[in-house]
């Protein structure tokens, strides 16, 4: 990834300015990115829980080729080349959702780390689950805990 743009500060141009700035310098950044790669982007350097959550969805989501071609996952390009990896940064985010109060954010997160990649996402689900069950607001604790007996029946969320 590229380095993050200097952007000119609020006291100099004003919010509208700075915005619209910091706005331009990311496009001219992105130019001629893959979309997978503008979703990891988003996952990775947002302080959003709803971009991290779009970007999630965004890398798990359904893609074809071709009329003929068989579905994949949009970010399936970044398995080989994401370091730390997509999965780390799902889960990553899912814990920073979590701590900062966006419970629903983080149960969609833990959940498209779990369609990422199972096996690996089972490293740290018990840990985000436990969490989970500490917060009032959580209420996805229960469907983690199934989750690896959804990979037995063919189940998701």
């Amino acid at each position: 990834m590229p380095p993050r743009p200097e952007v000119p500060s609020t006291e100099l141009l004003g919010a509208d300015h700075a915005r619209d700035a910091l706005f331009r310098a990311r496009f001219e950044q992105e130019r001629g990115m893959a979309r997978a790669d503008h979703c990891l982007f988003d996952l990775r350097r947002s302080h959003d829980a709803e971009v991290w959550v779009d970007a999630a969805d965004c890398l798990v989501a359904q893609v074809g080729d071709g009329p003929n071609a068989e579905p994949r996952m949009r970010g399936e390009p970044l398995r080989a080349d994401a370091s730390p990896s997509v999965t780390d940064w799902m889960s990553r985010r899912a814990a920073d959702a979590l701590r900062g109060g966006e419970a629903d954010a983080a149960c969609a997160l833990a959940w498209s780390a779990i369609d990422w990649d199972r096996a690996a996402a089972s490293r740290w689900a018990l840990r985000f689950e436990r969490a989970c069950r500490r917060n009032t607001d959580c209420r996805c604790a229960d469907l983690l805990r199934s989750a690896d007996g959804s990979a037995e029946t063919g189940t998701s969320r």
